[in-house]
């Protein structure tokens, strides 16, 4: 037993040593180098020092600082060239920038379908239909042809990407997540002053408050590169709490319960509809599930092939901004 305590305890004085020896470098590495985020993250983790998994994290995160640090500069060059670059997707720069209700309908050529404010509407249909081009193309990510969707009655190519995007919440399949902490991978969705508060209702909603709350330090846990210590199933959910904290009217949400257990999915669900409820937000749940889709008011199919039209969409032109 003596030896087993003193073998604990010359570990415990090598943690101590090596948080020293952290701490010293963090400080170092704020003098020379100023506020480097990539290099001070180290610090703020071993300051809140949660365990041997936090420390690891630490060293790493310092090492990572270190490297990449003189890459820094580049990338800030490469995205603010990129941010200010004009858009990718063509559109008529001659058409006003029209002013949308702040609960826009939306009308779709195909499918056809007209969708007011606060309606709940799934999509589905084989793979490589264009379920997902639907809720890309609302996002202003993809080009779309003329008349073919309408938000508040004018054609999607004649509105501000800006204003459209306001529209909506998106919450892809694929859930992107930086390598920094739970709150920081929240707080992406514009809500960089929401209170503490604010973040647990949106993890609460999306059944993710209490995986997060068992984590380290709680909001404030590093959850490595993309997410590495969660699963995939949490990596959807923290993009749907993500969703969630963006006001918009409506809600876009590509399989959102992709990868969850019957029990999960229904805790998930049962959620989402109270939210939907409280909020008065609509939504377009694009699934190959039964469940997600039961909780629709209507349901869309998407075929792989076109639908014949008589004629596409009527828009209505509405007042530019001034």
């Amino acid at each position: 037993m003596a030896t087993h305590s003193s073998r604990l305890a010359a570990l415990a004085d090598r943690i101590i040593r090596l948080l020293a020896i952290l701490r010293t470098v963090g400080r170092y590495a704020e003098r020379v180098l100023g506020h480097d985020a990539a290099l001070l993250e180290a610090q703020e983790r071993v300051t809140a020092w949660g365990g041997w998994f936090i420390l690891q994290q630490s060293a790493g995160a310092l090492l990572r600082g270190f490297e990449v640090r003189g890459g820094l500069a580049e990338a800030e060059a490469r995205l603010d060239a990129v941010l200010q670059a004009p858009s990718l997707v063509p559109r008529d720069e001659t058409a006003a920038v029209v002013a949308l209700q702040d609960w826009p309908a939306i009308a779709l050529a195909r499918p056809f379908a007209r969708l007011s404010p606060g309606a709940v509407v799934g999509i589905t249909g084989p793979s490589g239909s264009g379920k997902t081009t639907i809720l890309d193309r609302l996002m202003g990510l993809r080009a779309t042809p003329e008349a073919q969707i309408a938000v508040d009655g004018a054609d999607i190519t004649t509105i501000d990407p800006a204003s459209l995007r306001r529209c909506f919440a998106y919450a892809p399949q694929q859930a992107w997540l930086l390598a920094g902490t739970v709150r920081e991978n929240l707080v992406l969705a514009g809500g960089a002053e929401a209170e503490e508060a604010t973040l647990w209702a949106a993890l609460h909603d999306a059944a993710l408050d209490e995986r997060v709350r068992a984590l380290p330090c709680g909001l404030d846990s590093w959850i490595g590169e993309n997410g590495a210590v969660l699963s995939g199933g949490e990596k959807r959910r923290l993009g749907l709490a993500r969703a969630y904290l963006r006001p918009a009217p409506w809600l876009l949400l590509d399989e959102p319960t992709a990868g969850l257990d019957a029990g999960t999915e229904a805790l998930v669900l049962a959620r989402l509809q109270a939210r939907l409820a409280r909020t008065g937000q609509g939504a377009l749940l694009v699934s190959h599930r039964a469940a997600p889709l039961a909780i629709c008011a209507t349901t869309l199919h998407v075929g792989l092939a076109p639908a014949p039209m008589a004629t596409p969409l009527t828009v209505v032109p509405l007042p530019a901004l001034a």
